[in-house]
């Protein structure tokens, strides 16, 4: 009796333990060089989780911290997510008939990895603007944790 309750003991505690990350680091190219999409993602998915946590030069920039993003799909296929930087100050940004490019805004990033080959596909949407601005690149998966592949 004692030996199943050290057992039944073990299993919940292996079952409360936080679940194994996969992260990845990944390099975008902006197909307009607009400035507005990130050079550089490094993201970690907890399995099972409905957050992230992110790295992107844009949004660190912004807050000096990492960003939680919510991820909406996480299964063999693809992995998507989506979060939002602070004010960011384009210094790339043009003016025209919808912005002055002079004040910062708010950007929405949506992410998709494409596990198959890790390449992903990522989308800036910058708040008041009526466009958006897209860069797709290469991932590479790894076990190590965010902050070690991330040089601020």
């Amino acid at each position: 009796m004692n030996k199943l309750l050290n057992l039944s003991g073990l299993a919940a505690i292996l079952m409360a333990a936080p679940a194994s990350a996969l992260t990845y680091s990944c390099v975008l190219t902006d197909s307009r060089n607009s400035g507005w999409a990130p050079e550089k993602l490094v993201f970690e998915v907890l399995h099972g989780d409905a957050t992230a946590r992110t790295y992107d030069p844009i949004t660190y920039s912004v807050s000096g911290e990492l960003a939680e993003a919510k991820v909406a799909t996480a299964n063999s296929v693809r992995v998507s997510l989506s979060w939002k930087s602070g004010r960011y100050n384009n210094p790339k940004a043009r003016p025209s008939r919808d912005y002055a490019a002079n004040s910062a805004l708010p950007i929405t990033y949506t992410a998709t990895l494409l596990r198959g080959g890790n390449k992903i596909l990522l989308r800036a949407t910058p708040s008041g603007l009526n466009t958006f601005y897209s860069a797709k690149g290469a991932c590479v998966e790894s076990n190590a944790p965010l902050e070690q592949l991330v040089n601020p």
